[in-house]
């Protein structure tokens, strides 16, 4: 009878160790998983975030409720003044194009616009020679990076912002449940 007390002792203390065990290993594979880089933002090859920074980023962006909008639309063009070099102008036209995407698209529907100074989240769109399109959130009190997506080559101007602006608005829903 002793040995059967004995067993039964040793058998809980066994399995107490395998719980344990089999928790801490568990607890291995999640933090390992929120170490290793993953991709920070759609259409990015190159890891560069851990999940850690990505949910951070993401809770981030879930408190936007303002928005302001900039657009860097440059086009090369010759100097004139006989030098090597090429020249930049703003390219107007591609202004236009993305303004118009823009007041197109749902963006409204979930974030008040707002001027910079006064905006929660920034969208910054750049295009040069419209050769690409790159949109990018930043936090406008920070200057982090919260999101990033470029479309390049760049086929359809309106199409590529329409796309990029949907994409955003994915990211923001979700990140908002």
């Amino acid at each position: 009878m002793a040995l059967s007390i004995r067993r039964k002792a040793d058998y809980k203390r066994k399995m107490k160790a395998l719980i344990l065990g089999m928790v801490l290993l568990e607890f291995v594979f999640v933090a390992g998983a929120q170490t290793k880089a993953v991709p920070c933002y759609s259409g990015q090859t190159f890891p560069s975030c851990t999940q850690l920074e990505r949910l951070a980023k993401a809770k981030m962006l879930a408190k936007a409720k303002t928005a302001a909008i900039t657009i860097k639309a440059t086009q090369t063009i010759a100097c004139g003044d006989g030098s090597d070099g090429n020249c930049l102008r703003t390219d107007s036209e591609a202004e236009t194009v993305i303004k118009r995407a823009v007041d197109e698209s749902e963006l409204w529907q979930n974030l008040t616009r707002s001027e910079p100074k006064k905006a929660d989240v920034v969208l910054s769109f750049t295009t040069r020679n419209r050769s690409s399109l790159e949109l990018c959130a930043y936090d406008a009190d920070t200057n982090n990076l919260l999101w990033c997506e470029t479309r390049s080559p760049s086929i359809a101007l309106d199409n590529d912002a329409f796309r990029e602006l949907a994409h955003f608005l994915d990211a923001l829903r979700a990140s908002q449940k």
